[in-house]
């Protein structure tokens, strides 16, 4: 592989080459190419490495939410995407030194995250459980509720990963939308466990003599009308809407305000650190009540 690497467009490729490819999922690669293509080559592109200032990059990053419409968290995965090439780029021997290392990013507001109460997911539950015909999205609504498990996860679940005896499920692939297929690894790339619970199992009961025979649990919906479906169903049962992806959130806020613990919904959602997950405790600030009381004094 040849190594003529000058201008930040050639380490951009090279770093898409031998980083890109082998560490990222094809999803984020396309996002990476993205920002890329729209935030960065126009700017830095023909630039020699060695000739980018730390107040150039300081001045491109201030202008930048000025000049387009993307949040600050956007924002910062664009400066993100910069620091990290031009931070192996240095790692390689390519550049001294990164022009982006001190650069810092923009603060973020605590998000609010749109979910359904327990009331809502009961209204839900019981509107579709009391219909002669129930529709394919809302099973897998179902076991999205009681799993907060991601859309490409509940796409690949299979029948073998459930384990009744047990009350466990598997979650070791996920279905990738970009490629159109099943990867055997999940986003974080590591096998996870979720109790199922007495609901869920009742469920999956009633669920495996549809699905059985084809050896996934969920019934098959194209990705790309999974929204389109949750919608139309959630408006027949008269509920407010949310994403497809909001049920996830409302499993995590809701498992947190039923008394579970932060570090097991870690692990059962599979974030990679905690600090993902604690991105949840401002939903349910409740559950800090009477946790002093362990001082004594």
């Amino acid at each position: 592989m040849s190594h003529n690497i000058n201008t930040f467009e050639d380490l951009a490729c090279y770093w898409f080459v031998v980083h890109g490819t082998t560490h990222k999922s094809a999803s984020s690669l396309k996002r990476d190419h993205g920002i890329l293509r729209k935030y960065l080559f126009p700017v830095f592109a023909s630039r020699f490495l060695d000739s980018i200032k730390n107040y150039e990059v300081q001045e491109w990053f201030s202008a930048l939410k000025q000049r387009s419409s993307l949040s600050p968290k956007s924002c910062n995965d664009v400066l993100g995407l910069f620091k990290k090439i031009l931070k192996d780029g240095v790692y390689w021997g390519f550049i001294e030194r990164s022009p982006a290392e001190y650069i810092k990013k923009l603060k973020i507001s605590e998000k609010e995250y749109t979910c359904w109460s327990v009331e809502d997911a009961q209204l839900y539950l019981g509107y579709w459980q009391s219909k002669n015909i129930t529709p394919r999205i809302a099973w897998i609504v179902y076991v999205a509720l009681y799993t907060g498990m991601r859309r490409g996860e509940l796409l690949s679940l299979k029948w073998e990963s459930i384990d009744l005896n047990s009350d466990m499920l598997l979650v070791k692939s996920s279905y990738c939308r970009i490629k159109k297929q099943v990867k055997q690894e999940t986003k974080s790339k590591k096998i996870r466990y979720i109790p199922l619970s007495k609901a869920l199992k009742k469920i999956l009961e009633q669920l495996r003599k549809i699905t059985g025979a084809s050896g996934f649990v969920c019934p098959f919906i194209h990705p790309d009308l999974y929204n389109k479906e949750f919608k139309k169903s959630s408006q027949q049962a008269g509920l407010k809407l949310i994403r497809f992806h909001d049920l996830r959130h409302t499993f995590a806020s809701n498992f947190l305000m039923g008394g579970g613990n932060i570090y097991d919904l870690q692990k059962i959602l599979g974030h990679s650190t905690i600090q993902m997950t604690e991105r949840y405790l401002h939903l349910v600030p409740s559950h800090l009540k009477g946790k002093t009381e362990v001082l004594g004094f």
